[in-house]
């Protein structure tokens, strides 16, 4: 089953912004991040629920949004994949749950949208363990 994606107040809001010309950073182009807290997700989250992971290895990951796919559509709702990330750890002690992933901008000010793993969480612990996310965006008319 793939993962539930929530697209969060100022995702809604930049997306909205992006279609009228009003904002010029889309957020395919923000910035994607681990987190080990919230355990519970929603469309209601807001950015200081999150706590990043910083397992040695972890980084955060900005998007290009050239690498996004063409968006396909499918009853009133178009969708967009980017290619996997894979986040490694590499040598260190002790572990970390990680819960899901966010997605913010840049700056992490912005929170856009976030999902937590149904198969999680996935615990980071010995040297070389691997989370892989495919993060998708979609649209949905709701006419």
């Amino acid at each position: 089953m793939a993962d539930l994606i929530y697209e969060n107040d100022d995702g809604l809001k930049a997306s909205l912004a992006s279609k009228v010309g009003k904002y010029v950073e889309p957020i395919g182009a923000g910035t994607l991040r681990l987190c080990t807290a919230p355990t519970t997700m929603s469309q209601t989250n807001v950015l200081s629920d999150f706590s990043e992971a910083t397992f040695p290895g972890y980084a955060a990951v900005a998007l290009i949004g050239a690498n996004w796919t063409t968006p396909t559509l499918a009853a009133h709702v178009a969708s967009s994949d980017y290619p996997p990330i894979t986040f490694t750890r590499t040598a260190g002690t002790g572990s970390q749950s990680i819960t899901g992933w966010f997605l913010t901008d840049a700056g992490k000010t912005k929170l856009y949208a976030c999902s937590k793993f149904s198969g999680g969480p996935f615990i980071m612990q010995n040297d070389q363990d691997q989370i892989v996310v495919t993060p998708t965006l979609t649209d949905e008319s709701k006419n």
